[in-house]
Parts: structure tokens; sequence; C-alpha cells
């Protein structure tokens, strides 16, 4: 694998603008600053003047969430990731036999990613105690390997020794209008929901695979009927939540290309004096219901709704029994 152009690390000097490539870093026009979200996306759902709120009290309407794309990036891969990832929306839930993870993974993390750079790119006037955050050294380097992650759809890293994500695939009840669409980060847990149509995809963007392995066979059984969305978003709750829970292990590294082989490799280890320490943090159920309740609050729901101290955290998944609720379109529970 030759290289096209080098490795790009906007974090050094964390510059964020739209003039340059967020993926590259190379220069770029105005009719190289690409919207998010498909334009047959926002036409079908309706969601040209729906708002996306920021850390910084700022808020987008999602026809004008946009990025710097460069002709170099597309023409180096990007196109194929963003073509993979539209026919699969536009197809819904009989596309997953033919998904392709590595490239929706790339697609979501741009969905996230954009979310971050305006972050960035607002804070430059709005400093505040909740955007803060995002300038922690944890955060930023876990950003900028994602950020090469990102990079290998270009040719310009290979990873080697392992997966870095974990996605997961349900059939949702398909809403009518706007409710039809729903997108939501958790930017400091490093996941994300997008529901489209009769599609939800919930995914950890950089946890090495960690949730598709204990997750995995619990959600199974979801994963084999149509979920109510609420239903969806509880499962994204818990995708997250964990993703907060989880231990600091991981080492990640590059090597540069030698004259014997020419390949960038980024790779992961766990270092020998942690490898006997839990992958998670012990699970507080009145943490998690406060997780849970800041996806359910567009249901009306209250913390009393969702935990109480002697009964626990609700759920609108199971039925008690250890069976899947199965829900109609409006919520409504099916023998």
């Amino acid at each position: 694998m030759e290289n096209k152009i080098p490795l790009y690390n906007p974090f050094d000097e964390m510059d964020f603008h739209f003039g340059q490539c967020f993926l590259t870093g190379e220069k770029v026009e105005k009719e190289n600053i690409q919207e998010v979200f498909f334009p047959w996306m926002i036409q079908k759902f309706g969601i040209s003047s729906k708002r996306l709120s920021f850390l910084s009290g700022d808020q987008m309407e999602y026809q004008n969430f946009k990025l710097p794309l460069s002709s170099t990036a597309l023409s180096s891969g990007w196109a194929d990731v963003q073509k993979h990832a539209e026919d699969l929306l536009q197809a819904g839930t009989a596309a997953i036999p033919f998904i392709q993870e590595d490239k929706l993974h790339a697609y979501l993390c741009q969905l996230w990613y954009s979310v971050l750079y305006h972050e960035y790119f607002l804070a430059k006037n709005k400093l505040n105690d909740r955007n803060q955050q995002l300038f922690d050294d944890r955060v930023i380097n876990r950003v900028q390997m994602l950020h090469y992650v990102l990079q290998s759809h270009l040719g310009k890293i290979k990873i080697e020794g392992f997966r870095p994500f974990s996605v997961f695939l349900f059939k949702v009840h398909e809403v009518k209008g706007s409710n039809g669409f729903d997108f939501r980060t958790g930017l400091n847990a490093f996941t994300l929901s997008l529901r489209v149509g009769d599609l939800g995809i919930i995914v950890a963007l950089l946890d090495n695979a960690v949730q598709k392995k204990f997750y995995s066979d619990y959600f199974k059984m979801f994963q084999e009927v149509t979920l109510h969305p609420i239903q969806f978003d509880e499962l994204y709750s818990m995708v997250t939540y964990k993703s907060f829970l989880m231990n600091n292990l991981y080492e990640y590294g590059i090597s540069l290309p030698t004259p014997e082989i020419n390949e960038t490799v980024l790779g992961m280890r766990i270092p020998e004096n942690l490898a006997e320490t839990p992958v998670f943090q012990d699970w507080d159920e009145s943490v998690y219901a406060q997780v849970l309740l800041s996806n359910l609050k567009p249901y009306g729901m209250e913390m009393n709704d969702v935990f109480h101290p002697d009964h626990g955290t609700a759920t609108f998944l199971e039925d008690g029994k250890g069976n899947v609720l199965v829900m109609d379109e409006v919520g409504n529970p099916l023998d």
C-alpha cells in the first residue's frame, strides 16, 4: 500500500475551520463544503429546519450542517464510503445482509465528527464548562486515533490487529414524517445512533469491538423483532453508558514506513501492567438512569418514570420474564 498523501493531524494546533478538508488538511473552496446529511434524507423526512444543539449553546439547522471535503479525499476512497452508506440508508433493513461495516462505520464517524468539528470551531469564541471537556487530553487523543482510522479509507494508513468499533443494526417501526428520522451523539462516550425509516443503527466508534463481544448475544433477541423507537433509544442508552464505563486500558501506536515495509500502520495493545484490569467499571443503576432519561425525555419521561431507588431502572425492552416486549408502532404491547 503506497501512501497517496501524508497523514493529517489537526489536533496539534486544534485548527478547525471550513477552508480546509477535515480528512486531509488540504485547502478547499466553497463548492467542496458538503452537506453532512444526504439531501434526499432531509427532503424525505422534512428535517430541513430541525435543529441540532451544541454545547456552546448555539444551534444549527440540519440542512446547514456541512463539512469541508477535498477532491483528493473523495477520489482516494471517501466517495465510496459515502456511496455505500447512502445505498444502505435508502434501502433500509433490506440491505443489512450486504452491509460493509467498515464503510458504514466511516460514514457514521463523519456524522459524529461533523458535530465535534463544529463544537471545536464554536468553542474558539464560546468556551464554557460544557464544551471545555472536549479539550481534555484523553478525549483529544482518542479523537486523533479515530481520525487516523478514517484516514485508512484513503489508503494512508493500515489498521492491523484490531477492529476499532462495534456496530449494531435493528429493525424499527417506521414512523411517519420527521419522527421517522433521529440522530444522537455521545461526544464524550464516542457513540452515535441513527434512525432512518425502518433502520436503526447504534455504534460505539472507538471501543475496539468490546461492546460487540459483550452485547452480541443479548442484542440478538431484539434484532429478531421490530422495535418501537423508545426501545431502540433504550438500547442506545445501554451502549452509551457502557462506553462511559470503559477503563483506559488501550494504547495506540503508529509504525511509520521503512525501506522494507512501505506502510503506515495503526496498532493497539493493552500494556502488560493493565492486562488484569477489567475492561469495564461497575454498572451503577442510578447513573445509568440519568443516561437513559437523557434519551427518553422526547417521550415525556421524567426521572421518576425511569428510576426508583427501591425498584431500579424501568425498561421497555423486556416483559419481566426475560422475554422481548414486542410493541406495535404506537407503543402498545402485542400478545
